[in-house]
């Protein structure tokens, strides 16, 4: 993609969403958080889970990042609530594997699409992934716990 074209999509599709993202704010009763960190560019998000049963009821996050990096883990908290663990975790790998190795993603999915576009912008792909790893961790280490 032209270096124009990803200029516009960010300008329309990131910065839109990194004014009003999904779910911002403080969930002190989560029944589960993680913290989402760069130290490097300074990127960090807790990101708030609360589980029924094996399912994700709702997602929030707070804290502060770029542009990208907040929109990207707006769009992942929207897209999980409701999703069983085993769905999130296989989710979050399908993600990760689409805008690091270039893998097929859902062209349907616009928001999905636009981050994987989005993995060219500038060298900005660790704050597409920062959150998405870190759930995914999160989840794989609270999966292994209750084997």
């Amino acid at each position: 993609m032209k270096k124009e074209e990803l200029k516009r999509i960010y300008r329309q599709q990131i910065l839109e969403r990194n004014k009003n993202p999904y779910h911002f704010e403080k969930r002190e009763g989560a029944t589960g958080h993680c913290l989402a960190n760069n130290p490097i560019c300074g990127d960090k998000f807790t990101l708030y889970l609360d589980f029924n049963h094996d399912n994700i009821r709702s997602a929030h996050f707070y804290g502060f990042g770029c542009a990208l990096s907040k929109a990207s883990t707006s769009i992942l908290m929207e897209k999980i609530e409701g999703m069983p663990q085993k769905d999130v975790i296989a989710f979050c790998k399908m993600f990760l594997a689409a805008v690091r190795e270039n893998q097929p993603i859902d062209p349907k999915d616009l928001s999905l699409e636009t981050l994987a576009q989005m993995r060219d912008y500038q060298g900005r792909l660790d704050c597409i992934t920062l959150s998405w790893e870190t759930l995914l961790n999160h989840l794989l280490k609270k999966e292994m716990h209750t084997l």
